[in-house]
């Protein structure tokens, strides 16, 4: 099983191209997300067949077919025959952060996709806990992941949270290219974090976990309205720890970086609003070329136990000994544990690196991107980043 990467905000319409198509999967994007007419659909399908990946897309008739529910097997079967026979489709966007008065629309959305092309995936993004009952419909979060699950049936639980703010945004636009500046300006905002991240992505482990069904998170990395500007650490920060919790996908918001906004303001996605490479495009390509060999291995085995290590007030477990690991110290950490005898170290700090001492008399080997190396019971890891490990 491979481990997909994809993003919000695809190459826009106007700047469409093979090269820009190639320009997403060189930053290490092997899941492709296009919304077009069906002639840009399927030329994006063509390119992502070319370079070996997969394409997630959007088209209109998804919205018609919402829309005029009557007319849903027309839209959807006629949307279906124009796309499923391409080796690179992956999957049908469908819509984002649904109330629970649309679960019976969109699980009779899903069943329609999955009458007219049962190989593909109906992508659905749900909100993140800090939304309020009015937007989720449910008196809880968790009644809201429950009905979900239960009415709408889906193949994919995806979510989005972001969680790194700052109160001291200009709101005059900046435009940083250099590595040294950017981090002028990084180092300049107050940081701010929002509660409830582990909340959420522990509820959506449960419910993936429960209902068999691959997770993702959709990270913060575009600065915009109170999100601050993120380093390269913040964002492996939020990498590692979705592998910590056994997620098997990952997205980035965004890639394209959306046009001018009065009110989101929005700065330094990958890829400017004009078109050119932002310094997020370098720190995504270098995570991305860290991770995904770690997430291949991870797609294929099972998230079996997730604990923390250090002061933290979510509801979250603290280790006190899993299996043959005694106990695990020197930082603040989220520590994965896998069903093949793997686990994964994520450092909490991004400002600092951490030396964690792993207590067992269990033979240890670090992943090294290729192979599990041998290693003793002390492992650094860099501010934001994490390790994965064999316990043999």
């Amino acid at each position: 099983m491979s481990y997909l990467i994809t993003h919000w905000c695809d190459v826009p319409a106007k700047f469409f191209s093979e090269e820009r198509i190639k320009e997403v999967i060189d930053c290490g994007i092997n899941l492709v997300m296009g919304s077009y007419d069906v002639e840009m659909n399927r030329k994006a399908l063509e390119y992502c067949e070319k370079y070996g990946v997969k394409y997630m897309l959007y088209d209109r008739r998804i919205h018609l077919a919402m829309h005029e529910p009557e007319k849903m097997d027309e839209y959807i079967s006629a949307l279906c025959a124009d796309y499923k026979d391409y080796p690179a489709l992956h999957s049908y966007h469908i819509t984002d952060e649904p109330g629970a008065d649309k679960f019976p629309l969109l699980g009779k959305i899903v069943e329609t996709f999955k009458k007219y092309d049962p190989d593909h995936v109906a992508y659905i993004n749900l909100f993140p806990n800090y939304a309020n009952e009015q937007q989720l419909g449910t008196p809880t979060y968790d009644e809201h992941l429950r009905q979900y699950m239960d009415i709408v049936k889906p193949e994919l639980l995806s979510y989005d949270h972001y969680h790194l703010l700052t109160p001291n945004r200009p709101e005059n636009p900046v435009n940083i290219d250099d590595p040294r500046e950017a981090g002028i300006y990084a180092a300049a905002q107050q940081r701010v974090e929002r509660a409830g991240f582990y909340d959420n992505i522990e509820a959506i482990r449960k419910y993936g976990l429960e209902y068999g069904v691959p997770y993702m998170l959709i990270i913060l990395l575009t600065e915009h309205g109170p999100y601050r500007y993120l380093r390269r650490e913040e964002i492996s920060y939020e990498i590692w720890q979705t592998l910590a919790y056994g997620c098997t996908l990952l997205s980035y918001f965004t890639y394209w970086t959306p046009g001018e906004d009065p009110v989101w303001h929005w700065r330094n996605g990958i890829i400017s609003a004009d078109g050119e490479k932002c310094q997020h495009y370098w720190d995504v390509q270098a995570l991305n070329k860290i991770i995904t060999p770690v997430g291949e291995k991870i797609a294929a085995t099972k998230s079996a136990a997730v604990f923390h290590v250090g002061e933290e007030k979510e509801k979250v477990t603290p280790f006190t000994g899993y299996g043959k690991i005694r106990s695990i110290s020197g930082g603040s950490l989220t520590v994965g544990f896998f069903e093949d005898g793997s686990m994964v170290l994520a450092n909490k700090d991004f400002d600092n690196g951490a030396e964690v001492t792993i207590d067992t008399d269990a033979a240890l080997a670090i992943f090294d991107g290729s192979d599990f190396v041998p290693c003793g019971n002390t492992v650094k890891l860099e501010a934001g980043g994490g390790a994965y490990i064999m316990v043999k």
